[in-house]
């Protein structure tokens, strides 16, 4: 199962690429969306499928509204409903059109990761500095022309990221 945001949902080889580990996924995922309106969502979504485990990226459109993400929060309204789900948040990503936040999303990444780190069955992939360079710059060849949807290629780095994970 996974959840949130058009970056997960533009990944169009999300089946395939998981074909091989024989897990079943659903795509849940709507744009454009923040982390409140997901916690809105969850109950009514996510909770009558079942999930065995949850891929969630969320909290870029937060911060591009310039709104605190509440990443905890979201996982914390998980947690009252599916203690032992395990879930898996993919940090947030830098891109091109979003270039002058990507220090707020470095520091919110960070921050997440820290809260996170003393949670049971909660655990953090790190994608954003894969899509840096070795001297820290946003590698822009991984984007689409809009600069904010990504190529088959981030995909790909995200497909290692999740399989290793697993």
């Amino acid at each position: 199962m996974k959840m949130n945001y058009s970056s997960i949902r533009f990944w169009s080889t999300l089946i395939t690429d998981f074909f091989d580990i024989k897990i079943n996924v659903i795509n849940q995922d709507f744009g454009g969306s923040t982390l409140k309106q997901c916690m809105q969502q969850f109950k009514r979504i996510i909770l009558p499928l079942e999930p065995r485990l949850l891929l969630c990226y969320a909290g870029e459109n937060d911060i591009t509204n310039n709104q605190t993400p509440t990443n905890i929060q979201f996982i914390l309204t998980i947690r009252r409903f599916v203690s032992l789900l395990p879930i898996v948040y993919i940090s947030i990503k830098p891109n091109p059109r979003r270039y002058d936040k990507i220090i707020q999303m470095n520091i919110t990444n960070n921050l997440i990761r820290e809260d996170i780190q003393n949670m049971n069955n909660v655990d953090y992939i790190d994608i954003f500095n894969q899509m840096l360079t070795s001297d820290g710059i946003l590698r822009s060849e991984l984007f689409i022309s809009n600069n904010l949807h990504m190529n088959e290629q981030v995909y790909a780095i995200w497909t290692k990221a999740v399989k290793n994970y697993l």
